[in-house]
């Protein structure tokens, strides 16, 4: 008499007359040919695990929330690098304006009816505030430049190699990156003196 064993006694467990196998996975049996003929005898059978809901595993919203805990920062830098590149560009329009104006100062203009030789305070000054109103990125308070004139002389009669010295000034003011540094907590002046001072000699 021939015994009949089961090849696959851990894995498959088939039924006599059954329509479909099972498969025997953590304590739980799963259809291996649900919807196949009743002869069913793949040994291929996909295990599925069974789907488990929990929150853990739901990512919905996640990069919007990592993005609120980033942006702060991201704004910070992203002003920062704007504003500080403005005041860089406006220090070096403030050092080209007083280099214009000790320019204009030093050129010989002799006027007999004048009793001048170079030209007045009043040129100089009209030619650093043109420069800036041109280029100066001010937000309509270029009328803020400070401008000190310093000659040997008398304000139109100078000798040739005297020294005249051209300082302007001008109060940078932060618009955004303070406003925004204070609201994380830090604190930072509105307004930064920038300065530039040029030294040329009469002609």
């Amino acid at each position: 008499m021939t015994t009949s064993t089961n090849p696959y006694p851990k894995s498959v467990s088939p039924t006599k007359g059954a329509q479909s196998k099972t498969i025997a996975r953590n304590g739980e049996d799963i259809p291996g040919c649900s919807g196949m003929t009743a002869n069913c005898s793949s040994r291929s059978l996909i295990y599925r695990p069974a789907r488990k809901d929990s929150m853990i595993e739901d990512e919905n919203g996640g990069s919007m929330a990592e993005f609120a805990i980033i942006a702060p920062l991201l704004f910070v830098i992203l002003f920062g690098i704007i504003e500080f590149g403005v005041l860089l560009y406006d220090k070096a329009m403030l050092t080209n304006a007083s280099r214009e104006g000790a320019r204009a100062g030093i050129v010989y203009d002799f006027d007999s009816v004048a009793g001048t030789n170079h030209p007045d305070n009043a040129t100089i000054i009209a030619t650093v505030q043109q420069y800036c109103q041109d280029y100066l990125i001010s937000f309509d308070s270029a009328s803020a430049v400070n401008i000190n004139i310093s000659r040997a002389g008398s304000p139109s009669l100078d000798s040739a190699g005297d020294q005249l010295t051209v300082n302007v000034t001008y109060p940078f003011r932060f618009l955004v990156f303070s406003n925004v540094l204070a609201l994380l907590g830090g604190n930072i002046n509105d307004s930064l003196n920038l300065q530039a001072e040029t030294v040329m000699r009469m002609e």
